[in-house]
Parts: structure tokens; C-alpha cells; sequence
């Protein structure tokens, strides 16, 4: 989300990039918790991976993540089919953004999101 929010960010609302800013930093401290490295005097906690106990509450922090960084992911979606209307006048785009600007395969009437830029995660 970070990628794309910055690839963007003269283009969407500082709010929006304000919450993609704090997934991401939430996602980073995370995987620094999860690390063999002593961070905890800067505020990171520790997340034990070594042991069961330990992934296991690894794993609920990034489905908590996960589902936090959802809707982020969706205002993101919008914030990019504004931009492309905006930039893009319609008959450049071929069909591309569908009458809801949801971005179309011209092989499908389902949506199309590329996956390698916004795809759902999964746990």
C-alpha cells in the first residue's frame, strides 16, 4: 500500500496517505518485534516466532493487520480510478475503468485489479 500511496500522493488526500503511512509503520514494527534484534528500548515489543505461542500471535497481528489495511486498500482503489479519470481522457483509457470506474479486463465484465499492485491479502 505504501508503494503505490506514494506513487500517488501528490494526487490523493494527505488523510489517505496519513492512514497508509501508519499501516505500514504499524506492518514495520511488527516485523521488528518479530526479529532477533533487541528493540524494545525504542517501544517495540517482542514477538517470540521461535516458539508456538510465539507465531501464533504473530499470526493474529497480521490478520488484525490484514484487516485493518483493508479499507485503506479500497479508498486507495478509488483515489487511483479518480486520478486515471482525471488524467486520462476516456477514450485513451480503451475501455479500461468500467461506467462504476472500477477498472475492467476487456475479456470479462468482472472488475480487474492488477494483483501484483493491489492484491487482497490473505491470511
Amino acid at each position: 500500500l505504501l508503494k503505490i500511496g506514494l506513487k500517488l500522493q501528490g494526487f490523493i488526500d494527505s488523510t489517505l496517505m496519513g492512514d497508509v503511512l501508519e499501516v505500514a509503520l504499524a506492518a514495520r514494527t511488527l516485523d521488528v518485534e518479530a526479529s532477533p534484534y533487541d528493540a524494545t528500548a525504542y517501544g517495540a515489543g517482542i514477538v517470540p516466532i521461535e516458539t508456538n505461542e510465539g507465531r501464533k500471535i504473530y499470526r493474529e497481528k497480521q490478520i488484525l493487520l490484514m484487516h485493518r489495511a483493508e479499507p485503506l486498500r479500497k479508498r486507495l482503489l478509488d483515489a487511483y480510478d479518480v486520478f486515471m479519470k482525471l488524467a486520462f481522457e476516456e477514450n485513451l483509457l480503451g475501455g479500461f475503468l468500467s461506467s462504476d470506474g472500477n477498472a475492467n479486463d476487456s475479456n470479462t465484465a468482472e472488475p480487474y485489479i492488477a494483483p501484483e499492485k493491489l492484491a487482497k491479502a490473505e491470511p
